[in-house]
């Protein structure tokens, strides 16, 4: 209920109160008895009305400490991120990635297989996926040397398919909404 709401809820419960005690005259008592229980109902109404409004708030604060934590979560990446950058040593395709880089680039995709899996549960919706990880993304799976030697590697691609679908959904939804292609 908006306030609007409770408001013409008040005003009807107050004639329904001057209606009762006009009709009653010669039995104050009972005419105090409705009142009474019409109080304390708008009172229950009030209270119902703030507890969705104190649930409402603990939902919004509940999404803004999860999207701080994968935000926090990312941020362990760093590495990854400024080796994918223009300048960074995986930018172009010229490089050979070792052991270490494999493991690094993993975890950076473990991490976006988590945010598809978070996006099919209906917590997080694309708009905000792609307002928080956009660049780092479309940087990560549009660059050459994760496509050759990680993601289009026939030995490990069938493990990553929900960084595929994850791509498809987005590319959908940016294609959709006329936002930029985000590419090397």
């Amino acid at each position: 209920m908006n306030c609007a709401s409770y408001a013409a809820f008040a005003i009807s419960c107050l004639t329904v109160i001057i209606l009762i005690s006009n009709g009653l005259g010669s039995k104050p008592w009972e005419a105090v008895n409705a009142i009474a229980a019409l109080i304390s109902g708008l009172v229950a109404s009030l209270g119902l009305f703030f507890v969705g409004l104190q649930l409402r708030s603990t939902d919004r604060l509940a999404k803004a400490q999860f999207i701080n934590d994968l935000a926090r979560d990312i941020d362990n990446h760093v590495k990854a991120e400024s080796n994918l950058d223009p300048g960074g040593k995986w930018y172009k395709n010229s490089n050979l990635l070792n052991q270490e880089d494999i493991e690094a680039l993993v975890k950076y995709l473990n991490f976006f297989e988590r945010i598809k899996l978070i996006f099919d549960t209906k917590v997080i919706d694309i708009e905000t996926i792609d307002e928080l990880f956009a660049y780092r993304f479309f940087s990560l799976v549009h660059n050459p040397n994760v496509q050759s030697q990680i993601l289009f590697n026939s030995d490990i691609q069938p493990y990553y398919s929900s960084i595929f679908q994850l791509y498809s959904i987005w590319l959908k939804y940016r294609h959709k909404n006329k936002l930029k292609k985000l590419s090397l």
